[in-house]
């Protein structure tokens, strides 16, 4: 009795072994894993989140650019370099909220106002205090000198299992889930939000769309809706109001993709009903469950730079192109890092594109795919960058930012196409478009070698 092919795009007649190439030994994409083997894999992931801590840690627990209290108030003193001004709104705003709210807490209040700005402004519902967010949350367990430093670490940790989550759900390997969850984790465009309510969004990513794709299988019904409330309640308490904008349309994005791409099954569009239903009841019910923030919020924020204009928020200038160069040659150009430089690595970008090419007719993998090049548009294509911004109550988004979401996608099909190469390690074909991959960026990076000479 012949088995069912693992993957339709790896079944054609060139499949077979070819003269001088070994067989291949397909394996279930539904292989069994034993529970222990998922802790190592998640272990890996937020060992990796705390690594990437440890050269900021060394010096001190509590996290914040501390060089900062040097211009201001009674802590001002001269001759004190900032050494990286990008990151003031943490000293002056971020920092000192969260210490606010831990301490009205620990007192038995809800941390809904603060009392220190003017003659007094909301605290909960600014959104970027993000004070019933899960990081905060966990936040207030610990002493008020390590709180911040526990939501950057909470954040880091969310980011990396949710794309590891995702990548289980996508029948990935262990290894391979890691390796994604790693990515994108460690990527420059996220973790240069690190410590701002952005990220803080962003991290929800990888779990959205597990939940997606977990109501769009139908199994377990219930527990899947419920899922997919809580997540999206999640990523509306987490505190960046812009960022969850784009969140919503790259999730809605995928969602469509999903849909459309599974319907083409045998049987597809018998369910398709229940599908819609679910994803819109699970949505609504994330609705309802981060209205106590997003019905005040929204109604502060009409009343914001937000909605009325400001230099903050005017101008969203698409990213240059050869900034995309950072994907795999980080400073590149000589500038030092802030947000908008960006890194993921040659092994991830290649594994992606290979691992698009041919596992594509998997609804998800198509569906991640498109979602890759919707970011790519709104990150370097400023008409498109436009059209988006000129639709109600989008003007002031900033969807150059839609670049952590592109490193997401990458990540996640780097995992896909790692998961490949340890399924099919002797098929020809794989290895010599991960050869022609590789070959294309050894070219792309002499070509930048000698566009960008750097003298030290």
């Amino acid at each position: 009795m012949l088995r069912e092919p693992l993957d339709p795009v790896l079944t054609s007649a060139d499949s077979e072994p070819q003269v001088g190439e070994r067989p291949v030994v397909e394996t279930s994409r539904r292989t069994p894993v034993r529970w222990w083997m998922d802790v190592v894999g998640v272990a890996w992931v937020v060992g990796a989140a705390i690594a990437v801590m440890l050269p900021t840690l060394r010096h001190g627990a509590s996290l914040g650019s501390y060089d900062w209290i040097s211009q201001y108030g009674l802590t001002k003193q001269s001759g004190v370099t900032v050494h990286q001004p990008f990151a003031g709104d943490q000293i002056t705003q971020l920092i000192p909220w969260t210490s606010l709210a831990w301490i009205q807490v620990h007192h038995g209040h809800l941390p809904l106002w603060n009392p220190y700005n003017a003659l007094g402004t909301p605290l909960a519902f600014n959104w970027q205090s993000a004070v019933f967010s899960l990081p905060a949350l966990f936040g207030y367990l610990a002493p008020l000198r390590l709180e911040y430093t526990v939501q950057v670490l909470i954040t880091l940790f969310v980011a990396g299992t949710g794309a590891y989550v995702l990548g289980r759900l996508l029948h990935l390997n262990v290894v391979a889930c890691a390796f994604a969850g790693t990515a994108f984790e460690l990527s420059g465009s996220f973790i240069g939000w690190v410590g701002w309510p952005v990220a803080s969004v962003m991290s929800w990513t990888g779990w959205i769309l597990a939940a997606v794709v977990m109501v769009v299988r139908g199994k377990p019904r219930y527990r899947s809706v419920l899922f997919l409330s809580l997540t999206l309640a999640l990523a509306i308490l987490a505190g960046q109001p812009d960022t969850l904008v784009v969140l919503a349309l790259f999730v809605t994005l995928f969602v469509v993709m999903l849909v459309i791409l599974a319907t083409r099954s045998p049987g597809g569009l018998a369910d398709l009903r229940r599908k819609l239903i679910d994803l819109a009841a699970g949505a609504a019910a994330g609705i309802g469950l981060g209205a106590p923030l997003l019905l005040p919020g929204l109604q502060l924020a009409s009343k914001s730079i937000r909605s009325t204009g400001g230099g903050a928020f005017n101008a969203q200038h698409a990213f240059p192109l050869h900034l995309l160069a950072q994907e795999i040659l980080p400073g590149i150009d000589g500038i030092r890092f802030t947000y908008r430089h960006i890194y993921l690595g040659v092994i991830v970008v290649v594994l992606a594109v290979v691992g698009a090419v041919y596992r594509r007719r998997r609804s998800e993998v198509g569906s991640l795919a498109v979602m890759a090049l919707a970011s790519l548009v709104l990150v370097v294509f400023q008409p498109a960058i436009d059209l988006v911004n000129a639709l109600p109550g989008l003007k002031s988004v900033r969807l150059p930012r839609s670049i952590s979401f592109l490193d997401f996608s990458l990540a996640v099909l780097g995992g896909v196409g790692l998961d490949l190469f340890i399924r099919h390690a002797g098929r020809r074909s794989v290895q010599w478009t991960a050869a022609i991959g590789f070959g294309l960026v050894g070219l792309v990076t002499f070509g930048l070698w000698v566009a960008y000479p750097y003298d030290d």
